[in-house]
């Protein structure tokens, strides 16, 4: 039996539990806001891990036809090595926003004089973008537009498959 349909039931379980957690995310600076940022991180990636596994092995059931195309799996692997890739560049610029961020607030904070001006906003701009704003939306673009690639080839390899 193939695994495909419990692990893509998994995946989209996790998928559903992504918008209920977030309905009930703590405000920042809340005691359990780390253990939910950790919690939300590690569900949305369970989610895709599991969905590309039942992708793969969605290749294996008799009904994808996908055992004569033999190039549709090292797309997925080009996809996965894709994504991995992706998803550092997009922690690096977070991690060099937040490390920029932080000494920013800490900086005014020590100008100022205080610790805190309501909420920890210290008079930014909210409608400024924050360092690697830009990188970030030209590297989601691209991503998007992969995946939509990715989305297009896979079907032709199931639809074109020969039995």
């Amino acid at each position: 039996m193939n695994a495909h349909p419990v692990i893509g039931l998994v995946c989209v379980l996790l998928a559903l539990v992504q918008p209920i957690m977030a309905a009930f995310r703590p405000h920042p600076g809340d005691s359990g806001r780390k253990l939910f940022n950790w919690a939300h991180w590690g569900v949305g990636n369970g989610a895709h891990v599991f969905g590309m596994c039942a992708i793969f092995l969605a290749g294996n059931l008799p009904k994808a036809n996908l055992s004569s195309t033999e190039w549709w799996s090292w797309v997925l692997v080009a996809y996965v090595v894709f994504h991995v890739i992706t998803h550092l560049v997009f922690s690096l610029l977070w991690a060099k926003s937040e490390r920029t961020q932080r000494v920013a607030d800490q900086q005014m904070a020590e100008i100022n004089g205080v610790k805190k001006i309501q909420n920890n906003n210290f008079g930014v701009d909210e409608k400024v973008d924050q360092e690697g704003g830009s990188m970030r939306k030209i590297l989601f673009l691209v991503y998007f537009i992969t995946a939509w690639v990715l989305v297009f080839v896979l079907a032709f390899a199931v639809f074109n498959a020969t039995s």
